[in-house]
């Protein structure tokens, strides 16, 4: 129906597509042949057409025909910052982090857009250019950002990256600012509550933080490691156990930072045998995480 529909422009085809994919979660073309889009009439020569194709080989798992179309997509309009997302969203999916800054520079010449800067951040984020991030987040005009999740990710990589660089109070105001615009931002929550318990500071607003995580994905791992520390730190020794043997069911037991609390948390249970054996444990992780 969007395809066949003559009132909707080339860009709002392509934008209505692209969403009914991520909506369900599930490739456009898994059940549509390369010749079949080449039938519609008008796809001959055109950026939907292109974008299909891409989608196509994107199924196919064939990487460098994927990367043509993409290229094509946005050769057919080099000024639509749509097209240039879904460029640079796939090749930093294949880690091409060179061709990756590079496109971001060509981005910027064509497109009045925060998507070049965003992805020349999150390169330097994933390289642990912890530096380089906080100098492109001075760049950055968070003002003209209006997806929220953008917006986020990059206080979450501004944050994170203060924190590393031992600049703890700018850390917190990043950490502030998402909870501000997004109170269920778990990442946000579960890394600030547990950098403050580190801190040994503001235990009972880590708590708070770090109680929503757990309520929000009560499987998860690391929220569940987290606010078992926050407890131990409390000297709720008894709850921190409960919560720490959860987060180790829950697949934290291959995790030496979670196995260590284990151990530390057993040791104030009074199971000093049992935090050995713990110990034990963790030296056989830690080798096989070198």
């Amino acid at each position: 129906k969007v395809m066949n529909n003559s009132r909707l422009s080339e860009d709002r085809k392509i934008e209505l597509l692209y969403y009914a994919q991520q909506k369900s979660q599930t490739n456009l073309v898994d059940s549509i042949t390369a010749s079949r889009i080449l039938s519609f009439k008008d796809l001959k020569k055109s950026g939907t057409r292109d974008f299909l194709l891409a989608e196509y080989y994107k199924y196919l798992k064939n990487d460098s025909l994927q990367r043509k179309y993409l290229f094509s997509f946005i050769l057919d309009d080099k000024h639509n910052a749509f097209s240039w997302y879904l460029l640079l969203y796939n090749e930093y999916l294949a880690k091409d982090y060179v061709n990756l800054l590079s496109l971001c520079d060509t981005a910027k010449v064509y497109i009045k857009s925060y998507l070049p800067d965003y992805f020349q951040t999150l390169v330097l984020y994933d390289q642990k250019e912890y530096e380089k991030v906080l100098k492109k987040g001075k760049m950055i005009k968070f003002g003209q950002i209006d997806d929220l999740s953008v917006k986020t990710t990059l206080y979450n990589m501004l944050a994170f990256s203060s924190y590393e660089l031992n600049k703890k109070r700018k850390s917190y105001k990043y950490y502030s600012k998402i909870i501000k615009e997004d109170k269920t931002n778990t990442l946000a929550l579960n890394n600030y509550a547990y950098f403050l318990s580190l801190d040994k500071k503001h235990l009972r607003k880590a708590e708070k933080m770090s109680r929503i995580t757990i309520e929000s994905e009560p499987a998860n791992s690391t929220y569940l490691d987290t606010y078992a520390w926050i407890l131990f730190m409390m000297d709720k020794y008894s709850e921190a156990k409960y919560y720490i043997l959860e987060a180790i069911k829950n697949g934290g037991s291959d995790n030496p930072e979670i196995m260590d609390h284990y151990a530390e948390i057993l040791i104030r249970n009074g199971n000093i045998q049992n935090a050995v054996n713990v110990w034990q444990t963790i030296v056989k992780l830690s080798l096989i995480y070198i």
